[in-house]
């Protein structure tokens, strides 16, 4: 049950590390298409979307089957599941700029996109909750230094993440977008996948494991 604990961990680190370069590897290679879209979750309608939705289903299902250090592990990683489905499931709105590298086409539906947009936001707020609070806990009272190493790390990738998605609301602000570029939101997007990612790689002991 530990050594399945810690994979499940590990596969959760490295999906969310793989998510952004395999969305533009494949659509660069299947789709021979090189223009970065305005944010992770648009590459659904491209050739990557496959991909996309793969990735966010094994997390969610990592997630759902998580049990964790205690109760509130299992109900943070449980509520996180289920927004993973819901981004994965309850795509955004299309976007005008990238259309030359959509595959797919639907009708914009205010309703599914702010399900898609509610879902990532939670999914983000949760995962950044879950590295600052949660992967910190310990049932030992002397922390060993490999510990209060990785403690650094959770905290520091919670931190992150948290500031992305400020970074992420910032951009709602139509100068602020214009200043940064359009590809901000997914460079913004990476970063957070990057951290959530690294953090869960160490608390499956892939770094900093204790000697005993």
């Amino acid at each position: 049950m530990v050594l399945s604990y810690c994979q499940i961990r590990r596969a959760v680190g490295i999906l969310g590390l793989a998510l952004a370069p395999g969305l533009i590897l494949i659509n660069y290679f299947f789709g021979h298409c090189t223009q970065i879209q305005d944010s992770i979750s648009h590459y659904y309608y491209t050739v990557s979307g496959t991909l996309l939705v793969g990735i966010l289903c094994a997390v969610g299902l990592f997630l759902y089957t998580y049990r964790g250090f205690d109760k509130w592990d299992r109900r943070s990683s449980n509520f996180a599941a289920i927004c993973a489905f819901g981004v994965a499931f309850s795509p955004c709105n299309m976007s005008s700029a990238c259309l030359k590298c959509d595959v797919l086409y639907y009708s914009d539906n205010s309703l599914r996109s702010g399900i898609h947009y509610g879902s990532a936001v939670s999914l983000f707020v949760t995962l950044a909750l879950i590295s600052l609070f949660l992967f910190t806990k310990t049932n030992k009272e002397y922390l060993e230094p490999r510990k209060r190493a990785r403690n650094t790390i959770y905290r520091t990738c919670g931190i992150v993440m948290l500031i992305a998605m400020i970074g992420m609301l910032g951009l709602l602000n139509a100068d602020f977008q214009k200043l940064m570029g359009r590809a901000a939101l997914f460079v913004l997007e990476t970063i957070a996948l990057s951290a959530f990612g690294i953090s869960w790689l160490v608390k499956g002991e892939t770094i900093l494991k204790d000697k005993k």
